[in-house]
């Protein structure tokens, strides 16, 4: 999750120094099981859930069960509370950066 939120946006960057031989972050991926893969990918589908405003919200409850049900998931409830917990790690992080972004601005405009 740290590495997506922090990396993502150069991802064919990086693979272009992989391809390449070069060492790049890509390097460091850890290994998901089937399992871990197949969670991540439906948080990143059910990231596009997400309502609108200012800075990132999580992930309303109400579309991760529809998901859940359009999906075919048995156990929603367990998905629910996985994904969820998912959603937190994620804003946390992004918030996290979003700050840290924010407060590197602040210093070059008072540098300027």
């Amino acid at each position: 999750m740290q590495w997506s939120v922090k990396y993502s946006q150069y991802y064919d960057f990086y693979k272009k120094l992989q391809d390449d031989g070069v060492e790049s972050p890509l390097d460091k991926l850890p290994h998901l099981s089937q399992s871990e893969v197949i969670y991540y990918d439906d948080f990143n589908i059910l990231g596009t859930e997400r309502v609108g405003g200012t800075g990132i919200n999580y992930i309303p409850v109400t579309k991760i069960l529809d998901y859940a049900r359009m999906s075919g998931v048995i156990n929603r409830s367990l998905f629910k509370r996985i994904i969820h917990k998912i959603d937190v790690g994620y804003v946390k992080l992004v918030n996290k950066q979003q700050e840290a972004e924010s407060r590197r601005n602040a210093k070059k405009r008072k540098s300027h």
